[in-house]
């Protein structure tokens, strides 16, 4: 039995359903992606998220201190993997990488956590635009202060990740 033009198959329902819903999720994620970077003037915008409240940026970061290794995963993914100057242990698991097309990564090799927890000195020899770190993750794992913390973000650059994990 030959089936009418007026009929659609499960098939073309799901493909015609996922593509409004993944419409939908998009307008969603602009509409976020408005609220939370707000520009300032002359290239400049502010960049907000929890747990670090509100930061204003001069412009695009082009360079990056990272410590969660899937943060240097999310930079190579959005094609930012060249600004990531230091990780958590300067390597990154790259071994899958080479199955991407034209997807490349060399490690810093700068880690963070070489021979215990950094000191504030190594931030100041990096001079990153933006540290993907938590506070708390600076606190707890680097043994810095809200005062450490504060004097990087206004000499360096800010603190401003989220390793909300539970």
């Amino acid at each position: 039995m030959q089936r009418e033009n007026t009929e659609r198959t499960r098939r073309e329902t799901l493909k015609y359903g996922s593509t409004v819903a993944a419409s939908i999720g998009l307008a969603g994620c602009s509409n976020v992606a408005d609220q939370n970077a707000t520009p300032t003037g002359s290239g400049s915008f502010e960049v907000c998220m929890e747990p670090n409240g509100c930061h204003t940026l001069a412009g695009v970061p082009e360079t990056y201190v990272v410590y969660d290794p899937a943060i240097t995963g999310m930079m190579i993914a959005l094609g930012q993997g060249d600004g990531v100057i230091a990780s958590q242990s300067g390597r990154y698991a790259t071994g899958y990488l080479e199955q991407l097309p034209g997807v490349t990564y060399e490690e810093s090799g700068v880690g963070l956590m070489d021979g215990g927890a950094p000191g504030k000195e190594l931030f100041y020899e990096l001079d990153a635009d933006i540290h993907l770190i938590d506070h708390h993750t600076a606190e707890g794992y680097f043994e810095f202060s809200e005062q450490d913390i504060e004097e990087l973000e206004e000499n360096v650059g800010p603190f401003h990740g989220s390793w909300m994990r539970r």
